[in-house]
């Protein structure tokens, strides 16, 4: 924006008076992520500058900037600010999304139910201005299925429902174990090879407040599925927002493969990166476990990647032992016998030698492709173990063949 469109830009600001903004940008009150920065910008330029950071390359980021700031001011103008957060009647926190995708897969045997993956992301009332994520990997996109008249997701209750998306002060070990989708207990013959068993889960907050997220119950594992709003940190004003997912496979004894994934649904640039962390754990003894955990980053190319590439990695920060759910004083006690040396040494052994897996793998194909773990790859052939997919032990020519598209 050039020098003088800002200056009458801001020319038009100053002189609108607070029902002809509400007129121009009340729907920014309605939206489940601008209104979170508007209670919270401390100033018109501040929001500006946040917005522009956040959407470098949304081709219609001016259109929002200006709408922002008006937002900002109109806040500020209005003493009784829940008069601005009225929500219409069966707004819903999904109504950001657009559900435009063909609705494929359906639940199981002779239903007729079917998840429908959303197309893009409105940050625009226009939906002709939104954010595509057709492009995105199946399962990172927001998805839901036939509830009345609408869509039921993770990010509401029920249809009709207008829910807070969860906040979290950040994503640490102890988020990822709220909501953890169990692997498929149930009689195998119950689900088709395309099959799932879908749950709609909530919680209610000591708040008042109530949260969802969805679980997808397949044959051999679960995938827990939400959006979050991350609270700013110190120095940070604004908060983020995420979509996460946590695979979960305990079928194999002692041991429990997971991966967790999350990616920013909020901006829109090329510098925007989503996380994903795999982790082995084999239980030694009841406050003992031996861990495997890799990291590793992806941008809009969804290409994974070692996290971060510029850090020199200690192998044991790679696999270490982990005790948990005791406090040291508790721990040494005759009624808590230290585990056998034989079987922490079998377990690392075990974790190292995935370990090596995963390096002589990396080396030969240093780039997996997200669609592996969250596209149709995934929902149609089951893995037998999460780790597969980062050893290509059984789909190393597929990745290969794709990324190479």
């Amino acid at each position: 924006m050039d020098k003088q469109a800002r200056e009458e830009m801001i020319r038009e600001e100053n002189e609108a008076v607070f029902t002809q903004l509400i007129a121009e940008i009340g729907w920014v009150f309605h939206h489940p992520i601008l209104r979170e920065w508007v209670k919270v910008a401390p100033s018109v330029n501040s929001v500006d500058k946040w917005i522009s950071n956040q959407f470098k390359g949304y081709e219609h980021k001016l259109e929002l900037v200006r709408a922002m700031r008006k937002a900002v001011r109109a806040w500020s103008m209005e003493k009784d600010k829940k008069n601005l957060l009225e929500t219409p009647k069966n707004w819903r926190l999904a109504d950001m999304f657009i559900f435009q995708t063909p609705s494929i897969f359906p639940r199981g045997a002779g239903e007729k139910e079917f998840l429908e993956f959303a197309s893009g992301i409105k940050f625009l009332p226009d939906t002709e201005k939104a954010i595509s994520c057709k492009d995105w990997p199946m399962l990172l996109k927001e998805f839901g299925h036939k509830w009345g008249n609408g869509l039921k997701t993770s990010a509401d209750c029920s249809y009709g429902d207008a829910n807070r998306f969860r906040r979290v002060k950040k994503i640490g070990e102890k988020f990822w174990k709220d909501g953890e989708a169990e692997a498929f207990v149930g009689n195998s013959k119950e689900l088709t090879d395309f099959g799932y068993n879908l749950q709609f889960e909530t919680k209610e907050l000591d708040n008042g407040d109530s949260i969802a997220w969805v679980d997808i119950l397949l044959k051999q594992f679960g995938i827990a599925s939400q959006i979050i709003q991350v609270e700013p940190g110190p120095g940070e004003i604004y908060p983020r927002f995420y979509k996460t997912l946590f695979f979960c496979d305990r079928r194999y004894g002692d041991a429990i493969n997971s991966i967790k994934i999350f990616w920013p649904i909020d901006c829109y640039q090329d510098s925007q990166s989503g996380r994903v962390i795999f982790s082995k754990s084999i239980k030694i003894c009841e406050h003992v476990s031996a861990i495997l955990k890799l990291e590793y980053e992806f941008e809009n190319s969804f290409k994974l990647i070692a996290w971060p590439s510029y850090v020199s990695y200690d192998p044991c920060s790679h696999i270490k032992l982990q005790i948990s759910h005791v406090e040291q004083g508790l721990l040494f006690q005759k009624s808590r016998p230290a585990p056998e040396t034989k079987k922490i040494a079998e377990a690392i052994g075990i974790l190292f030698e995935d370990f090596i897996k995963v390096w002589e793998f990396s080396i030969k194909q240093p780039n997996i492709l997200l669609e592996a773990i969250l596209g149709e790859p995934m929902m149609k052939s089951f893995y037998d173990n999460l780790l597969q997919i980062f050893t290509g032990s059984k789909i190393a020519d597929d990745l290969s063949c794709k990324s190479k598209k």
